[in-house]
């Protein structure tokens, strides 16, 4: 997806820019966020929760 792509190169630019200046940088990938939905509509990671669940 777009937005996935998006974040990769989001990422490695970090990566790059902290490299150049000889930054430390730390990124944190979770598997999975849970909480409160934030739309009216039940999306696609909150649908294999419900299903694990029911």
């Amino acid at each position: 997806s777009w937005y996935v792509l998006s974040k990769t190169l989001a990422e490695e630019q970090a990566w790059k820019i902290a490299e150049e200046a000889k930054m430390d940088i730390v990124t944190i990938n979770p598997a999975m966020v849970i909480g409160p939905l934030l739309q009216p509509t039940l999306n696609t990671s909150a649908a294999a929760i419900l299903k694990l669940i029911d």
